[in-house]
């Protein structure tokens, strides 16, 4: 586990798969719109960022919209400066889920 303070349980729990087959490996950073963990794919083994929407905010249905517009403009951008979006959903249990280019 990273050095990051615990003061609320993992949105995600580490070694679970979610989305399309992202198993997490570890909490990365914890902001109050977000947790960002790594994660692996289980078919290409691509290593990558797996950002999940703060679960108090699922109902709020312009947070969620703005989160959705997010994943969509990121997508649509291919430029060196800017982190490249390889998959965006929702999972019944972690909720609106974005798999973005894990920068090192």
């Amino acid at each position: 586990m990273t050095g990051i303070e615990q003061s609320e349980p993992c949105q995600c729990q580490i070694g679970r798969s979610y989305g399309d087959g992202y198993r997490i490996e570890q909490l990365l950073a914890r902001g109050g719109m977000a947790e960002v963990y790594t994660a692996r794919h289980e078919l290409t083994d691509r290593v990558a960022a797996f950002k999940v929407l703060n679960r108090r905010y699922w109902k709020n249905d312009d947070i969620v919209r703005r989160a959705r517009i997010e994943a969509k403009a990121l997508a649509r951008i291919d430029h060196p400066s800017v982190v490249r979006i390889f998959h965006a959903g929702d999972d019944p249990e972690v909720g609106l889920y974005i798999v973005m280019e894990l920068l090192g």
